[in-house]
């Protein structure tokens, strides 16, 4: 007999998979690590489970909440011209938020975009 003994896997539960997801912030790959699966398992019991999809687009919807008010915020605070912040922001919402808008050609997009770079403009200008 082999010193290495089979474990049998525990059965995946609607609610451990919600958990876990949640725990990752909706990265399924970090949600595979916790309940200790491979990610491919997980994407298909996402599928089945229309529940564990609910709570994961709640999920990911919150995280798109809290990018816009991190946009918002950044917009409201002049004196932060922090660039990667604001890049990681863009980044977020174009990758995510496609659904409500957000998108490398919509125009929401090119309208931000230039007024971020006029307030940083104007930023470096006052600094002077």
């Amino acid at each position: 007999m082999s010193s290495v003994q089979k474990v049998k896997k525990k059965k995946l539960t609607v609610q451990a998979a919600i958990e876990a997801l949640r725990l990752a912030g909706g990265y399924q790959n970090k949600a595979a690590e916790i309940l200790q699966c491979n990610r491919g398992y997980l994407c298909g019991f996402i599928h089945k489970h229309k529940a564990v999809k609910e709570a994961l687009d709640d999920i990911l919807e919150d995280r798109l909440d809290r990018a816009e008010q991190g946009l918002q915020d950044f917009i409201d605070r002049s004196d932060d011209f922090s660039g990667s912040r604001l890049n990681a922001i863009f980044f977020f919402l174009k990758t995510k938020g496609r659904h409500r808008g957000y998108n490398e050609s919509s125009d929401l997009a090119n309208e931000m975009r230039n007024i971020v770079t006029k307030v940083i403009n104007y930023g470096s200008k006052q600094s002077n």
